[in-house]
Formats: structure tokens, C-alpha cells, sequence
């Protein structure tokens, strides 16, 4: 049985404002060809944070640059440049 290979472009990705004071580029997703993951990046400004949400499947936040800070459930952690966090599935977070 063969494999489909396909190689993508992150820099071909477009930027999205997903709401104010957020910017996304989704670099792979359904929109490209992925099955059961997502990978993207997010720029956000000071302030602005995540709603309160929950997937069901894991998610891991990885900070690049700056920080971030995280709660899931009514546990709180700062990220900080080089760092990621696990987030289980079906846990509430933001």
C-alpha cells in the first residue's frame, strides 16, 4: 500500500487575524493535507489571551519568543522563551 508524500511550504502560509490582537498561520491542517493534527503559529499582543476552551485530543504550546501565560483547569504556569507545555485532552485551558 503506498504513501502520499507531500512537503509544505510554511512560508507559503498566510497570516490570518483569528480576532483581534491575534494573528495565525496555519502551517499544516486539514486546508493542506493533514488527517489528525494541526500545527501553527500564533502572534499575540500583550493582554490578549485564549478563551477558556477544551479539545479532545492533547495540545502542546510551545513559546518562541516572549511569554506566555497558561491555566488549565485551575492550575496557572508562565512560559517563558523555549519552553512548552502539555495540555491533556479534554481539559480546560486558556
Amino acid at each position: 500500500m503506498g504513501c502520499q508524500v507531500k512537503s509544505i511550504a510554511h512560508g507559503d502560509q498566510q497570516r490570518e487575524q483569528w480576532r483581534a490582537g491575534v494573528e495565525t498561520r496555519m502551517l499544516v491542517s486539514a486546508s493542506n493535507g493533514a488527517a489528525q493534527l494541526c500545527i501553527f503559529e500564533q502572534w499575540v499582543e500583550p493582554t490578549v489571551g485564549a478563551p477558556t476552551h477544551w479539545h479532545s485530543v492533547e495540545e502542546v504550546l510551545t513559546v518562541v519568543a516572549g511569554m506566555a501565560e497558561v491555566w488549565i483547569d485551575d492550575q496557572h504556569s508562565v512560559l517563558t522563551s523555549g519552553q512548552s507545555l502539555i495540555v491533556p485532552a479534554h481539559r480546560k485551558h486558556g
